[in-house]
């Protein structure tokens, strides 16, 4: 055995050790840290005797441990007779230790020394740090009852690692008590058969983490049996089993809590005492997160009393025999957990509260209970949940994982279970697959799904298109039945008489079905189709047909879904493996996977291989050069195709290769010619290339010549002309318009596929035509006539273009898209009300990939914030229908924020405020924002005062004036500013000295506010002051704004425009990623200093970054947040790449910057880390202590979502990276997070401490005064 001392109080350390006979051999080794350490190794019988000593290895050199340093001591001895001998580490010079003790004695255990105790005269006393690591279970301290085995000292810290810990007594904390300020961490421990009055196996007062580790069959007289965590105490539990302890009072046969105790991941069981015992008390807090609590019968699981607090996270508490399995007489949080299958009552109230986060899963709950729970939550009386069984051993065991069978809890959750049919999926061999979706399980219930409330299912949503639908799925196990089954709503119409096919991976066809026997659940006609079948381990296509289908080498032929019809799929297994949720609860039944196939299997959570996968197809001759297979083009078999790993259109030595098969003779009903198929394919991008053989060659496309795209559908001419092509990517499809007539009145959109040489007319709505302008001046149509161009996607699948009803003043232009896959026409300009626009729209282009489409309207309801009454231009987003405008200047993104722009120091030159967009966003700092236009303006001192000019639309328009934040220097509310109001002659109208009660927004009462009633229209002047400023005939006079003030002016004029002057924009373009547009604009006010008054091409950047300017925005501390749990969530912050000098990198790490006041207690704030490995930099600026002196001494401490602390910082370096910081007692911390989550970046004062939990010790005192910059890589942008 191995133990870590120090010793820098010039006393001896003492051990003790028990020697079973006379003879036996013991070796005691010293090993120091430094050369400067100088100890003596002393020997002491039982009876106290001298027995031998070493001071160190000089003269003998036979310690192995101490080669390159002879001062080690070394002591090998014989011992003469049985007993407790004690050894003593006595330091010999004036150099403090720091040492490592080993001891190899045969047969030995340690056992109780004399009396050094000052609290018992028998136990380990633990004073100060010390690692014990023993070699496993088989290591075992032993008490033997005279005393507890270890007692942690405060200030002591215990480091227990791989061992057994058994035969403690004592009053309190048998096996480990830990007094205040004492630590302990307890890693692979079993802690067993140990005795207390309180605390049989842990009593703390002080903090304890345990780890995998097992507490069992230990006894409280008294409370706790497994741990008593008294009111000062903090404990924490990890992947531990707590099994069998027990009472001889009625209190706490496991855990009695009356501190903050934490129990991750755990199980608890096994607990089974008579009548009237409760296994777990809750005196103060306790969070079950991830926990199994089953196979217990005492009287009462756990009882929460009067003033106490649990949380059950994400936790399974079923098969226990008590009573009750909650009764609380405090408050009760629950949140994704089932509480099923106990003998009592779920969930009893005794005057207490309950709070549900949803999606849990219950069976016996009161009706008063039933009214507090989540509209998520489900009760189910006959709920049961297989559970597995303990680990084999006994020892450390995660919570129990529920079994196949079991209930998925959080179906209520998961964004899953239902899948859209996506095209193209018309064979075997691009089937859609079904796991692309979690399925859902036993709770959710799905109606007319059959067995939905026992078994997982998935619910597809199909849609004909004239072609065959597949779709795959993977099987993991043999002898399992599967349920497929058509159900179709034919109440408006919608007639389809079903037919239902199972392949397996092979193409063999398993079963079939054409009508159901009896009208199945949901089926309004035995016309649906139904299927069961039993199936062997392996992966499967199920595929859907029109009535006359047949099934023909691994292909449907036949009838297909007609286009237009609907029906629903529902496939159900009696097992499945993704039977899961998204939103917290993933306690999935965990099975050995070999992924990589390399023989070993791996079953540990969080280290699930990925199963990696496989790729087949095969090699046909394309007669008709369609690139679709067809029943007459064979298969070529003994053909070359490998994985081009590089993609370089070469084979290269290293890449997988197969030979295209042969047809197998003993297949009939399959032929497999041609057929290849390549199996554990690693993640990532490989493309499938044959190997040319002396017979082909790769041939090269010449120049053909001129080509005619522009004929009509029937490959006729054209009588009336053709305009605005557009061609896919790789030049196979070309998209055009042809007028339908000489006047150009009428226009048709067509699609010409040139490898096939057809030609598509694409639809229209019913009574619309294209566009084109109309305008021919002379007869034999010489004036050319221009009209919309259609624009194509890169792959030739989606066109988009615009369409007018024919009929003269009928309805506006609109732009369309059309996708060729799924033949769908979907309009794209639809106004926010869902109607009919009220203004044209035109000039849409797709972006190369398909993603987007932009285009310019004259509509104004497209989007709620297109106020300027000009074309725009939009982008729409394919995949959601999300509509945004394009062309806002960037004060309209920040909604309504302008910077002070010099000169501004007369009426005369006073700052325009209307060429800017003005805003409806609410703002709580400003009253009636959601109401009254308003407009925000940074503002600056520079020694003149500040005039701002603004319009005044009508009569009688109620206008505010309201200073917030003003500063002098950094120093909050301490700029004393008056405003003065005043008409377009100079003439004063109001103003103000100090704000007003009730003034949203200001944090001092020197802020000025003016609330005012235009009684005409006209140009107006705001102008800001410092206090003892004075009005005059056409201006201020007095005290100006210095250098150094700043502040915050908000406007608020009823009945303003919220619009920039002429910001007519149009001719947009887009990348082919739709991530960047351009277009032209007469506006003059998209961007600062455009004077030209012409015509400008404009280019914006649609990410987040780009669409935030270039602003720091400040944020002010919210109280509560004074711990952990009530953290300020700076998430939902602007956050912002905004230039500043007093931010760390401000151009490259998104950053936040909180004001921050102290009110004596700690200040937390949260955030969230979205990327692995991602930098954060917290610095503290511009502390002011309460006297108002720049030294207030600050700390940072950052902790994780646990409570762990991850780092902390009290003095920063201001003259190296700290920027902003001007005094050495403000912090500065840097680090790097190697995993996502939610973080916690708490402020404390010099002398503070971090310990799990939280901080103790100097928190910010009122008049305190602070800045924190939170800087965060890859955070977002949003501003919700």
């Amino acid at each position: 055995m191995s133990v870590n001392g120090t010793n820098d109080d010039g006393t001896s350390d003492f051990y003790s050790v028990e020697v079973n006979n006379a003879g036996d051999r013991g070796i005691f080794d010293v090993d120091f840290g430094s050369k400067a350490q100088e100890a003596e190794l002393v020997l002491y019988d039982p009876n106290g005797n001298f027995v031998a000593s070493h001071r160190d290895t000089s003269d003998g050199g036979e310690d192995p441990g101490s080669a390159k340093r002879s001062r080690d001591p070394y002591l090998d001895v014989l011992f003469p007779t049985s007993g407790i001998f004690v050894v003593e580490v006595r330091r010999t010079n004036g150099h403090p230790l720091k040492y490592r003790l080993n001891v190899s004695i045969e047969n030995h255990s340690i056992a109780p020394g004399q009396a050094t105790n000052d609290y018992s005269s028998g136990d380990l006393d633990i004073r100060k740090t010390i690692t014990i690591v023993g070699a496993g279970p088989d290591t075992i301290i032993d008490a033997k009852q005279i005393d507890r085995v270890f007692d942690v000292h405060p200030g002591a810290w215990l480091d227990l690692n791989n061992l057994t810990v058994t035969g403690g007594f004592a009053a309190q904390g048998g096996g480990i008590q830990v007094r205040p300020g004492g630590t302990a961490y307890v890693r692979r421990v079993q802690l067993e058969e140990n005795f207390a009055n309180e605390g049989g196996g842990i009593g703390n007062e002080g903090s304890i983490s345990v780890y995998d580790s097992a507490i069992e069959q230990n006894t409280a007289f008294g409370k706790g049996g497994a741990v008593f965590d008294s009111a000062s105490g903090f404990t924490s539990v990890y992947r531990t089993l707590i099994d069998s302890n027990r009472t001889d009072n009625q209190f706490a046969s496991a855990i009695r809590s009356e501190g903050w105790m934490y129990v991750f991941d755990s199980t608890i069981t096994g607990h089974n005492q008579s009548a009237g015992v409760t296994m777990v008390e809750v005196g103060n807090f306790m969070s079950l997160r991830g926990t199994t609590i089953s196979e217990n019968g005492d009287n009462q699981l756990v009882e929460i009393e009067p003033g106490a607090l649990i949380e059950v996270i994400n936790s399974t508490i079923a098969h226990n025999t008590s009573i009750d399995a909650f009764k609380s007489f405090g408050e009760m949080r629950i949140g994704d957990s089932l509480i099923v299958g106990n003998n009592g009552s779920d969930i009893t109230l005794a005057g207490g509260t309950l709070f549900s986060w949803g999606h849990n899963l219950l069976s016996s709950v009161s009706a008063s209970v039933q009214s507090m729970l989540d509209p998520s939550d489900r009760i189910q009386s006959n709920a049961i949940a297989f559970l597995a069984p303990l680990a084999d051993n006994g020892g450390p065991t995660m919570t129990l994982l529920p079994l196949d069978g079991s209930l998925a809890i959080d179906g209520g959750r998961v964004s899953g279970g239902r899948i859209s049919e996506v095209e193209p999926n018309n064979s075997r061999l691009n089937a859609q697959s079904l796991e692309e979706s979690p399925w859902l399980g036993q709770i959710d219930n799905t109606p007319n799904v059959p067995f939905s409330s026992s078994r997982p299912h998935v619910t597809v949503q199909g849609r004909g298109d004239g072609t065959f639908d597949y779709y795959r799925f993977t099987n993991s196990y043999d002898n399992n039945v599967f349920l497929f089954d058509i159900d179709v709503d034919r109440s408006n119409g919608n007639y389809f008489d079903s037919q239902l096919f199972v392949f397996d991976q092979f193409g063999s066809l398993i079963a079939e079905n054409d009508d159901s026997p009896v009208a199945d659940e949901g089926s309004t006609a035995t016309l649906d189709s139904y299927l069961e079948v039993t199936l062997a381990a392996g992966d499967y296509v199920v595929a859907v047909g029109q009535y006359s289908s047949q099934a023909s080498n691994g292909e449907l032929v036949g009838a297909p879904p007609r286009a237009g019809i609907e029906y629903t799929l529902h496939v159900v297994a009696e097992l499945h493996d993704s039977v899961w949720g998204f939103g917290g609860d993933q306690r999935g039944f965990i099975r050995p996977q070999d992924g990589d196939g390399d023989g070993v299997s791996v079953s540990d959570i969080g280290a699930i291989e990925k199963t990696n996968g496989s790729i087949e197809g095969i090699l046909y001759l394309d007669l008709d050069q369609d690139r679709v297979r067809d029943p007459n083009e064979p298969g070529i078999e003994g053909r070359t195709v490998y994985l081009d790993r590089n993609q370089n259109g070469e084979y290269d030595l290293g890449e997988t290769f197969v030979t295209t098969s042969g047809d197998d003779p003993s297949t009939a009903d399959f032929i497999e010619t041609g057929r290849y198929r390549f199996d554990g394919i690693t993640p990532g991008t490989v493309s499938v290339s044959q190997v040319l053989t002396n017979q082909f060659v790769a041939t090269e496309t010449g120049f053909g010549g001129l080509e005619r795209s522009s004929l009509r559908e029937d490959g006729s001419e054209s009588s009336f002309g053709s305009f605005g092509p557009s061609l896919s990517g790789d030049g196979r499809f070309v998209v055009y318009a042809q007028f339908r007539n000489a006047e150009g009145s009428e226009v048709q959109y067509l699609l010409k596929d040139r490898q096939r040489d057809v030609i598509q007319l694409l639809p229209v709505p019913e009574g619309e035509t294209g566009v084109g302008d109309g305008t021919q001046i002379s007869g034999d149509g010489s004036t050319l006539i221009i009209g919309e161009a259609p624009s194509i996607s890169d792959d030739g699948n989606l066109v988009t273009y615009v369409t007018r009803p024919i009929a003269p003043a009928v309805g506006v232009a609109d732009i369309y898209l059309y996708n060729r896959s799924k033949k769908s026409l979907t309009k794209v300009s639809v106004p926010i009300n869902g109607t009919e626009a009220n203004g044209d729209s035109s000039e849409p282009q797709i972006s190369a990939d398909g993603n987007y489409i932009t285009f310019t309207s004259d509509a104004s309801d497209l989007v709620s914030s297109d106020f300027n009454g000009a074309s725009d231009v939009f982008r729409y987003e394919v995949a959601t229908g999300a509509l945004e405008l394009v062309s806002v200047s960037n004060p309209a993104v920040l909604g309504g924020i302008l910077a002070d722009v010099e000169p501004n120091n007369t009426i005369s030159l006073a700052q325009q405020t209307d060429n800017v967009q003005w805003s409806l966003a609410s703002d709580g700092d400003i009253t009636d924002s959601t109401s009254i236009p308003h407009l925000t303006v940074q503002g600056t001192g520079d020694g003149t005062f500040d005039y701002y000019a603004f319009t005044v639309s009508g009569a009688n328009v109620r206008g505010i004036f309201d200073i917030d934040y003003g500063y002098t220097g950094v120093f909050p509310g301490s700029f004393d500013t008056e405003l003065f109001l005043y008409d377009q002659t100079g003439t004063l109208l109001d103003l103000n000295d100090d704000a007003v009660a009730g003034d949203a927004g200001s944090d001092s009462s020197l802020d000025s506010f003016i609330d005012y009633l235009f009684t005409s229209p006209g140009t107006y002047v705001v102008a800001v002051g410092r206090f003892d400023s004075f009005p005059s005939q056409g201006g201020v006079s007095g005290n100006a704004p210095d250098y150094g003030d700043t502040y915050v002016l908000h406007l608020s004029v009823e009945g303003h425009s919220l619009s920039q002057i002429n910001p007519a924009s149009y001719h947009p373009s887009i990348s082919g990623d739709g991530s960047v547009i351009t277009f032209a604009s007469l506006s003059s006010n998209l961007i600062e200093n455009d004077t030209n008054g012409l015509e400008d091409v404009f280019y914006v950047a649609l990410t987040e970054q780009e669409q935030q300017a270039n602003f720091v925005f400040n944020h002010f501390e919210r109280e509560p947040n004074d711990g952990l749990s009530h953290s300020q969530n700076i998430d939902v912050g602007r956050w912002s790449l905004g230039p500043s000098f007093d931010i760390t990198e401000s151009d490259v790490l998104p950053h936040l910057s909180v004001e921050g006041s102290g009110d004596g207690t700690f200040d937390y704030y949260s955030f969230t880390v979205a990327n692995p490995n991602s930098r954060g930099i917290f610095d503290i600026d511009y502390g002011v202590d309460l006297l108002g002196n720049r030294y207030l001494d600050t700390e940072l401490f950052l902790y994780d979502s646990f409570g762990s602390v991850l780092a902390q910082n009290d003095d920063s370096n201001p003259w190296v990276v700290e920027n902003g910081s001007t005094s050495g007692l403000e912090s500065y911390l840097e680090y790097t997070f190697t995993d996502p989550g939610t973080y916690t970046i708490a402020v404390g004062r010099f002398n503070s401490t971090g310990q799990f939990g939280g901080v103790s010790g100097n928190p910010p005192q009122p008049g305190d005064f602070y800045v924190l910059q939170v800087s965060i890589e890859g955070h977002s942008y949003s501003t919700s």
